[in-house]
């Protein structure tokens, strides 16, 4: 048991040096990156290769070519869809607990990236469609795919974060860990008597002659620690603000890539968004708050503990299902309008497109 509230890590922590060496595989940046390249593989362009070879003679027999560039959409992209949505979904069920399953907030979560996956998918299939009615040449439709996933993928969050960073600089890690150290080591390094004399101030009740070296020892440590934590405190609320201005600019820019819509969709039905942390991150202050109320005063007045059942645990809240779907829901549904939108105007431009 510690003292220090940021001492709670472990072999979960991302920075452990073992998970390091081993490295980690992250399907958010398959499905945002590989699986729209996959999809315009599969399916670009749809009807255009055959404007001068077998499609005359399929819309003689009156197939119609919104029909037929449907039919090719479902076999064609069907399946690298479905491969992925099951790779992904597959990957979470075997990294479910038991007890976690019997919640059923995993059920819930899995449910949203599925629902993730297929709005984004939709999307590029929707655009693939709008394309390959509009443009009568394959390389031509093929080339708009690519660059438009260059584009949304890669050039708008690059310049977006530039514009960020730009408008709402955010001090780096390593300045605020040298902050941090330079007033942790003022705190520990100054004089031990002026902490005693503080805290005999604040308890006079306490009288210092009936307090030994070992209790003042103790009494000491956990006044510098307090001390040391407040004004580390001050430090890193500067920079969650700074931080939060800037995460709220690229919150609302999300909106101009699918790719970043889907990036936040993902993060946030997998329980790995921004306000999860934040929901953790507060309880895990009252935890802090309520452990020291605990011991605290039994450090200072020399009270023994004798059941340690008694003393605070934590226990993290989840979010409601509501919570949980409407930080996700919203990415969704906007992919969701732009996927049927392209197939709509698609579905226009080839009953108004002749083969001849």
């Amino acid at each position: 048991m510690s003292v220090d509230s940021n001492q709670y890590t472990g072999l979960s922590d991302l920075h452990q040096p073992l998970w390091l060496r081993a490295g980690r595989f992250d399907p958010a940046f398959i499905v945002m990156m590989i699986l729209p390249l996959l999809l315009i593989a599969a399916t670009s362009p749809l009807l255009a290769a055959d404007r001068e070879g077998v499609l005359p003679l399929l819309v003689s027999q009156g197939t119609p070519l919104g029909r037929l560039a449907a039919v090719r959409m479902c076999v064609r992209g069907g399946p690298v869809l479905g491969f992925a949505l099951a790779s992904v979904i597959g990957i979470g069920i075997l990294g479910t607990s038991a007890d976690a399953a019997a919640e059923g907030e995993p059920g819930l979560r899995l449910s949203l990236v599925a629902a993730a996956i297929l709005a984004y998918g939709l999307f590029w299939l929707g655009l693939a469609a709008w394309l390959d009615a509009r443009v009568r040449r394959s390389g031509t439709t093929t080339l708009a795919l690519v660059g438009t996933w260059l584009g949304t993928a890669v050039i708008v969050p690059a310049l977006l974060h530039a514009t960020a960073v730009t408008w709402y600089p955010v001090p780096s890690r390593a300045d605020l860990e040298e902050a941090v150290r330079e007033v942790q080591q003022e705190v520990w390094s100054g004089s031990d008597e002026r902490i005693l004399a503080a805290f005999f101030d604040e308890y006079r009740d306490i009288d210092p002659d009936t307090v030994g070296s070992l209790e003042r020892f103790m009494i000491y440590q956990m006044r510098a620690l307090l001390e040391s934590e407040a004004r580390v405190q001050r430090i890193e609320e500067r920079y969650a603000r700074d931080r939060a201005a800037q995460a709220g600019f690229l919150r609302v820019a999300r909106f101009l890539s699918p790719a970043l819509m889907m990036q936040h969709a993902f993060e946030e039905a997998a329980g790995a968004g921004s306000e999860r942390r934040r929901r953790f991150n507060a309880q895990l202050a009252e935890y802090v708050a309520a452990w020291r109320a605990y011991f605290i005063p039994k450090i200072y007045y020399r009270v023994p503990i004798r059941e340690l059942t008694k003393t605070p645990r934590f226990q993290f809240v989840e979010e409601d299902a509501a919570d949980i779907a409407r930080a996700a829901m919203l990415d969704i549904v906007m992919m969701l309008l732009a996927g049927a939108g392209g197939l709509a105007m698609a579905w226009r431009a080839y009953r108004q497109t002749s083969v001849t």
